[in-house]
């Protein structure tokens, strides 16, 4: 046989997967395409490599607010139903204050950007019950939402009263020295045994939230178990107090992860054409691998800012820790580096395979009902899905933002977006009414005893009142918004509006979703006119543009776009690149 045989041989095997495939390509894609559209979750390489990135640039915005004693409040729209988390790093050094805060962002990255915390903290005078760290406890919204009980008792389980936070603030107005302050609040300091709360315990509104004790306790369900994770028991004498500690293998996963790109990007390779599908593909079959039971948006970044994590679980008498506190112990910089290398080669396997493959095709003609029904029904649902997205864009640029939220129990204050507080204004400010703020600066950064001031800082900062002044103290005194009812409608001295069209990026929304129709067009166009080879492999680079810039403004945004939108846009850009008729010369 000779040459030319073979090549219109292998084309016309080519072109008879091609269009028998159209059908599996049209459902696959709308499969893949639903299964990227979790709330805030990391769809692809290159949304992991902004989070990594964000979470770099919160690490050092952290580091630098710390060295001047300064607070990091990360909060959002719809962040804090029923607790404020509060992140305690203690540190001896400026390169043990990088490394805990690196841990810190990067926890917040993968399973904390709907939460509300508060970091501050205190350099270590050597004079501590055990070395630096970074320390997770809860502030709940009221004392119904605790998840900590006392072990005898059950009652819910707060080592401070506000009596004694009253107290405590009065003896600064009389003039205590800081260390009486302190040594007089540890006097006071409940120490009963405690235990985490039972599921059947708490009240329905804390099982909608998560939490970083229950990230934790739940790769110990039968139904969850993940072959990246582990765990082991540190028990006291008697076991009167244990502490889970979780082990986790990044190595082993990242090489199941470059595996699975790999077979990904031969299959690229293979059809010349779905780059935003193959883009899109690793996650979900990773998730039918052993990570879909990982906790957080991002397995590699969970894996390693979960790793040698340790979780009270219960306590024993005297302990400084209460039941479903967490500890951390700090994360090196070149976890940080081996982990945003790992998207990028993700990243450049998918491209490589799908770019041997595109320059290889060769235009097949639609035929018969089959070939010209699928190229037109993927053309129209891709044009009425844009159209759907842009109606759904629309209806989030014209929502309002709900600035209090106020029940029975408690008043939440939405705050926004990330805000330092500068303790030096807190501290200059002595008739508003925040003395128990002044009170839990001065305790952080004067206390000489570094183990009263730890005791001391975090059972005031575990009152539910406490949570709801700072919140307060940030909406009035620093971004000064003015409320119409319950919505905010302006900030600052000057009034400057604020709308969801100016919090949203529904421009850059409205352009993807643009885009994403003019490549339906354009890809009927191509099967039917003689138009050059490069617009086909130019139509798709635009279409995984738009899945994967849409993707990352889902985390990148303060404001989630609506589930309705997501997955319309998802689902017709996957199509549209999915369904191309092209046969791919010596695949092999």
């Amino acid at each position: 046989m000779s040459t030319n045989d073979q090549q219109v041989k292998g084309i016309a095997a080519s072109a008879t997967a091609a269009w028998s495939s159209q059908i599996i390509a049209f459902w696959g894609a709308i499969f893949i395409a639903v299964q990227t559209t979790e709330v805030s979750r990391v769809t692809n390489a290159v949304t992991s490599m902004i989070a990594l990135i964000t979470a770099r640039r919160r690490a050092s915005l952290v580091s630098k607010l710390l060295r001047r004693n300064d607070w990091l409040l990360m909060s959002g729209w719809e962040n804090g139903k029923t607790r404020m988390d509060v992140v305690i790093i203690c540190w001896e050094d400026h390169t043990d204050l990088k490394r805990l805060a690196l841990e810190v962002s990067m926890q917040i990255e993968a399973v904390a950007r709907n939460w509300e915390v508060l970091i501050c903290g205190r350099q270590l005078k050597g004079q501590s019950w055990r070395p630096s760290g970074a320390y997770w406890i809860q502030c709940p919204r009221t004392e119904a939402f605790s998840t900590t009980r006392v072990q005898v008792t059950n009652e819910f389980y707060f080592p401070l009263s506000s009596e004694d936070v009253t107290a405590a603030v009065a003896h600064l107005e009389n003039g205590w020295s800081l260390d009486d302050i302190a040594a007089a609040l540890c006097q006071q300091f409940d120490s009963r045994p405690s235990r985490c709360a039972f599921l059947n315990e708490v009240r329905s509104e804390i099982h909608q939230i998560s939490s970083l004790p229950r990230h934790v306790t739940g790769y110990t369900l039968p139904n969850a178990l993940v072959p990246f994770v582990s765990f082991h028991s540190l028990t006291t004498p008697g076991a009167t107090s244990r502490t889970l500690v979780l082990t986790s293998a990044p190595l082993m996963y990242s090489l199941l992860h470059l595996t699975v790109s790999t077979a990904i990007g031969l299959m690229g390779a293979a059809s010349g054409r779905g780059l935003s599908v193959w883009i899109m593909s690793v996650r979900p079959t990773l998730a039918n691998l052993g990570t879909k039971n990982v906790a957080g948006d991002d397995s590699v970044i969970s894996l390693l800012s979960f790793d040698k994590l340790h979780l009270q679980y219960e306590t024993a008498i005297g302990s400084h820790l209460l039941a479903n506190d967490a500890l951390v112990f700090g994360l090196p910089t070149w976890h940080f580096v081996g982990a945003l290398i790992l998207p990028g080669l993700e990243l450049a396997i998918l491209f490589a395979g799908w770019l041997y493959g595109a320059l290889r095709v060769e235009k097949l003609r639609p035929r018969g009902v089959v070939g010209h029904g699928m190229l037109w029904l993927a053309a129209v649902v891709g044009i009425a899905l844009s159209m759907r997205t842009l109606v759904g864009i629309k209806k989030r640029r014209l929502g309002r933002l709900i600035g209090i939220r106020r029940s029975p129990e408690f008043v939440q204050y939405t705050i926004g977006s990330p805000t330092a507080i500068e303790t030096e204004s807190l501290m200059q400010e002595t008739k508003d009414g925040y003395d128990e703020l002044r009170l839990i600066t001065r305790l952080l950064q004067e206390c000489s005893d570094d183990t009263e001031s730890f005791l001391a800082t975090s059972g005031i900062l575990r009152r539910p009142e406490i949570g709801t002044m700072i919140a307060e103290y940030v909406v009035t005194k620093i971004f000064k918004y003015q409320y119409n009812g319950d919505s905010i409608e302006a900030k600052g001295d000057s009034g400057t509006p604020v709308a969801a069209a100016r919090v949203y990026p529904w421009v850059q929304a409205a352009c993807c979703s643009l885009l994403t129709a003019a490549c339906a067009v354009m890809s009927v166009v191509y099967a039917y006119l003689d138009i050059p080879k490069w617009i086909k492999p130019m139509t798709e680079g635009l279409l995984a543009i738009s899945a994967v810039w849409f993707a990352s403004l889902e985390r990148i945004s303060p404001l989630h776009h609506n589930r309705d939108s997501y997955t319309c846009h998802m689902v017709a850009t996957m199509v549209i690149s999915a369904v191309w008729y092209v046969g791919v010369k010596d695949v092999g």
